[in-house]
């Protein structure tokens, strides 16, 4: 009996870490989500072009320029960057820098079911990536969150017309 206990007790106090390292894991990103990143944008294009011009077009330099538009303020470029990703991940799909980014720009741009997605695959690949599980949990709660705002648009829509039927037939 003491043996089962104990074996318990093991399993409830590593859960109980799990779901503590999880919670930080979360704080710690939606830190680093709300942190914009203020560099200048229009230096790392200037540099880009430069690397272009020179024959510099490989995937290492086009990864690093995606980063730099995903992290900007502007939605343009974050657009941008997760376009970029998108070619990069088509010739190699299980990379899980590609899909973290794709996780996490598409997170800032508010496409929150798109970050779930690259989430997901990346934890396909990598089951014990702690960033990827946050950011997956943190999209869902965005999408729970919208989805609740969406079903109190529509009953509101839906009490606004029965109002309105009821005023017309009324009105007959």
């Amino acid at each position: 009996s003491s043996g089962i206990n104990a074996e318990y007790g093991e399993t409830q106090t590593q859960t109980q870490h799990t779901i503590i390292m999880a919670k930080k894991d979360q704080e710690i990103l939606l830190q680093q989500l709300q942190q914009e990143d203020e560099q200048d944008v229009t230096k790392v294009i200037e540099d880009f072009q430069a690397k272009l011009q020179k024959g510099l077009d490989d995937d290492k330099t086009k990864f690093a320029y995606a980063i730099a538009l995903i992290v900007s303020v502007d939605n343009t470029y974050r657009r941008r960057g997760v376009d970029i990703l998108r070619a990069l991940l088509s010739k190699d799909p299980l990379n899980r820098d590609y899909l973290y980014y794709l996780a996490l720009g598409h997170y800032k741009l508010g496409e929150y079911a798109e970050s779930r997605k690259f989430s997901e695959a990346l934890l396909s690949v990598e089951s014990n990536n702690r960033q990827a599980k946050a950011l997956k949990d943190l999209a869902e709660e965005k999408l729970k969150k919208e989805g609740m705002i969406g079903l109190a648009l529509v009953g509101s829509v839906a009490v606004a017309a029965a109002g309105l039927i009821i005023f017309a037939l009324k009105k007959k």
